[in-house]
């Protein structure tokens, strides 16, 4: 059974939803967030791929080059990342959320329920972000164009190598403990307990689980607040053929493109997970490239010309554990639900547990476009370039894998009239509940099931737009050519906005990011 619901489906729950964001606390409560940012990989930066070195496709016959390249990268735009997180209930410019239990007095509709978290009902208290990634990547890359045995044909091989560390920053502040408790025992006093210390106790008559999935890092929970990785994110092959032309002015090729996967795939504990590569899927497809020398002096000694690669690649199902929110009630997945036996509520957990599943992502499509424009002059070559990246809507299948990987117990997939939603110390259920509001509670418990879980809410899809520079330097006069080259690239990511009824469920989310590059190697 495919997860991601048919058209008619989704259209009833995008009705729904809409209908009920007509009033300014309904919008809140199910404007949507991205469980998971499904990025752009680091390794594949097409710009940096092509700086430098293009403009020798047309000069030569033969050629090859071998380089290694050094990146830097790091977001900006912090904001934008905070709310794809948290959607509409972030305050002060998108970077902070209101926590206030249910018997303080003026809360807002912005303002997530205390009790959801273990906390008192007249608990209040904050936590900010500033959401940072920071990448350092390096690539190995060998190309080559043949003249004599298969005349026209090339192949490149890139091979990348990426640090990547991610900290979400996250900063608790608690206003007022609070002091209101029940008879079934003794809440938690700080909301920073719940979202990131598996470790803490409380005492309670009711059997309590910490959160396990998508847990936020701070610097006082598990020694730090950053996470890193390193790993080989993927291997890239490209093999293809450029067609012969009477006029040597310009070139037209065809390539097919491989990119085996290395990095690692999100496993769902954090909310704010490195991940190195493109979450460990397999990429087959393929291309165009062309250039076009425009003008030249006598001796070929200047020079400028356009240049520009076309890719198109299909991403394959890869295995990645993801935790989901229930339908039309963002970030519910931090609210609390009561485990049922014969009538009676036996355990509490948060939702995050039990909704936390392994299943088969993949990618319809994914496009990388880049335009390129090279100057030359003796040794020295400058390029200035465009790059546009796109990725369609994800697609999910979750019926082929069990929850031996999940961070959480997988719960409600595979169980069916056992947990509902409900504040801890409760014995009901308040099915119409968000994460903003307690609901009156049910007569009759109302209970979750696989049907209520937001699939196609959580897909997301990718577009950003990059302007990048680049300057080299070649030792023209060796047989055996060294050339040396440093660039930097700005790249823009395409978010939607979060709070807009009219907006498809599935979200653009793309990185905004900053980043330099030196690159070094020899052509022969």
């Amino acid at each position: 059974m495919k997860c991601h619901a048919k058209q008619t489906s989704r259209f009833l729950l995008l009705f729904f939803c809409n209908t009920f964001a007509l009033w300014t606390p309904a919008l809140l409560a199910t404007a949507p967030v991205t469980p998971y940012l499904a990025l752009r990989s680091q390794g594949q930066n097409s710009a940096l791929d092509m700086s430098g070195w293009s403009y020798h496709r047309i000069d030569d016959e033969e050629s090859g080059d071998l380089s290694l390249s050094v990146e830097y990268a790091q977001n900006f735009k912090n904001s934008e990342l905070t709310r794809a997180l948290f959607g509409c209930f972030t305050t002060e410019n998108c970077t902070t959320l209101s926590i206030r239990g249910s018997a303080v007095a003026n809360r807002t509709e912005n303002d997530l329920l205390a009790d959801w978290f273990y906390l008192p009902s007249d608990y209040q208290g904050t936590v900010s972000f500033n959401p940072l990634i920071q990448n350092v990547t390096t690539a190995l890359n060998f190309s080559f164009k043949s003249a004599e045995w298969a005349p026209g044909l090339f192949l490149s091989i890139k091979a990348p190598v990426t640090w990547t560390r991610w900290n979400l920053n996250s900063v608790f502040f608690t206003e007022d403990e609070g002091t209101i408790s029940t008879p079934a025992g003794t809440y938690l006093n700080d909301a920073e307990k719940f979202f990131c210390s598996k470790s803490t106790t409380f005492d309670t008559t009711f059997t309590a689980a910490r959160l396990s999935c998508a847990r936020f890092g701070c610097h006082d929970c598990d020694n730090t607040g950053a996470r890193s990785v390193t790993r080989l994110t993927d291997i890239q092959t490209n093999i293809g053929y450029n067609f012969s032309f009477k006029n040597d002015s310009y070139d037209v090729g065809i390539f097919a493109r491989l990119v085996i996967p290395a990095g690692n795939a999100p496993h769902g504990e954090w909310l704010f997970e490195p991940i190195a590569g493109n979450g460990n899927h397999w990429e087959l497809g393929g291309g165009i490239n062309g250039g076009a020398r425009v003008w030249s002096n006598d001796d070929n000694s200047k020079h400028c010309g356009f240049y520009t690669d076309i890719t198109l690649t299909h991403l394959f199902a890869a295995k990645q554990n993801r935790v989901f929110d229930l339908k039309c009630k963002p970030l519910s997945r931090y609210m609390s639900a009561a485990h049922f036996v014969d009538g009676q509520v036996t355990e509490h957990a948060p939702l995050a547990n039990l909704t936390s599943c392994v299943m088969d992502v993949s990618v319809g499509v994914q496009a990388d476009i880049v335009a390129l424009f090279n100057y030359s002059c003796h040794n020295w070559s400058c390029d200035l370039g465009y790059n546009l990246w796109t990725r369609s809507c994800e697609k999910f299948d979750c019926s082929s894998h069990n929850c031996s990987d999940c961070c959480g117990a997988c719960v409600i997939k595979s169980t069916t009239e056992s947990w509902g939603i409900s504040t801890i110390g409760s014995t009901s259920t308040r099915s119409l509940s968000t994460i903003v509001e307690k609901a009156e509670t049910d007569d009759t418990p109302v209970f979750i099931t696989n049907d209520d879980i937001d699939y196609e809410g959580a897909r997301s899809s990718g577009l950003s737009n990059k302007l990048f520079a680049n300057i080299n330097y070649s030792w023209l006069q060796h047989t055996t050519i060294p050339h040396l080259s440093f660039g930097g690239e700005v790249e823009l990511g395409s978010n939607s906005d979060c709070c807009s009824s009219e907006k498809s469920c599935c979200k653009n989310v793309a990185l905004s990011q900053w980043g330099v590059w030196l690159k070094g190697g020899v052509s022969f």
